[in-house]
């Protein structure tokens, strides 16, 4: 199993401030295509963002001017939320989703105004994903990646299960153990470790502690996992839980504010050029560890099957 070419530079393209995600987000990327069912009547996104994980998932591109980064506002170095913004008035979109999730749902107004522009879904939804999901009725594919966000994940799988049609799936994406043991920010004392964490942890609400998830799933008789995959390696997670963090919102002005757009282009382009032998590789020995090595993974992809 190995990623394209082109996935990386989609994904770079998307992520180049930001390049320590691209192991995470290929994996994942990958296992949404390679799993998702290939007959689908209605489906549910619960936790889109601003959507472009969700377009790069559905085989779709931005074009060279746009990324994650392009719609920001004048960031400070604080905690504060960096995504939920929206300022685009242009078509963002390079090649176009290969199909459509029927509604996709996200709590934030303008992380959802983002999604409605690259065509990822027929319906845009703000909604408190921790409600429950009746009201839109049933489905046979729902797809999450917000599962340790949420306050009552055993709760809302449930919902999920209640929503969906005999022979219908869902996809998810859940943290185990190894994800704190792994990510130093996350699991130290020490006050520049704990100061760089620049506070995710307390987001991360729900993992899977020891397979204590699987044998939630496994007390359900009307469940079943279809396919699990743990991803992010040791290596991978290190250098994702610093990465470009403490440098991001200088560069992102920079980038966003302090020159023209087309000086933007080209320093994004020849950014996109430095980084990508070593990104290529990057991702090259998270495959290889999880793979080849079969290392413990930090963070478990799960299909599920309602078969009953």
């Amino acid at each position: 199993m190995k990623p394209t070419k082109s996935l990386i530079k989609n994904f770079l393209n998307a992520h180049w401030l930001r390049f320590e995600n691209l192991p995470w987000d290929i994996q994942v990327a990958m296992f949404f295509q390679k799993y998702k069912p290939k007959k689908i009547k209605r489906s549910l996104e619960v936790g889109v963002g601003n959507g472009i994980n969700t377009l790069l998932n559905l085989g779709g591109s931005l074009k060279k001017n746009e990324d994650h980064f392009s719609n920001l506002s004048l960031l400070s170095t604080s905690n504060k939320d960096y995504w939920n913004t929206f300022k685009r008035k242009r078509n963002p979109i390079y090649k176009s989703a290969n199909g459509r999730f029927d509604i996709a749902l996200d709590h934030k107004k303008n992380l959802l105004k983002n999604a409605e522009n690259l065509g990822i879904s027929k319906k845009y939804i703000l909604y408190d994903c921790n409600k429950s999901f009746d009201k839109f009725g049933k489905f046979d594919f729902i797809y999450s990646n917000i599962i340790y966000w949420l306050k009552n994940p055993i709760k809302s799988i449930k919902n999920f299960e209640e929503v969906l049609y005999i022979n219908g799936h869902i996809m998810l994406t859940i943290p185990n153990q190894n994800f704190f043991k792994y990510s130093e920010t996350f699991k130290s004392n020490n006050k520049f470790l704990n100061f760089i964490n620049f506070g995710r942890r307390k987001h991360y609400k729900f993992f899977n502690n020891n397979g204590s998830f699987d044998r939630i799933l496994k007390k359900n008789k009307n469940l079943k996992v279809i396919k699990k995959k743990s991803i992010l390696s040791k290596n991978s997670l290190k250098f994702w839980d610093i990465g470009n963090r403490i440098l991001f919102p200088v560069y992102s002005n920079h980038s966003n504010y302090e020159i023209s757009k087309k000086k933007r282009l080209n320093l994004k382009n020849a950014t996109i050029r430095r980084l990508m032998p070593y990104v290529t590789k990057l991702v090259s020995q998270e495959m290889v560890d999880i793979y080849i090595k079969n290392l413990p993974g930090a963070y478990d992809l799960y299909l599920i099957k309602k078969i009953k």
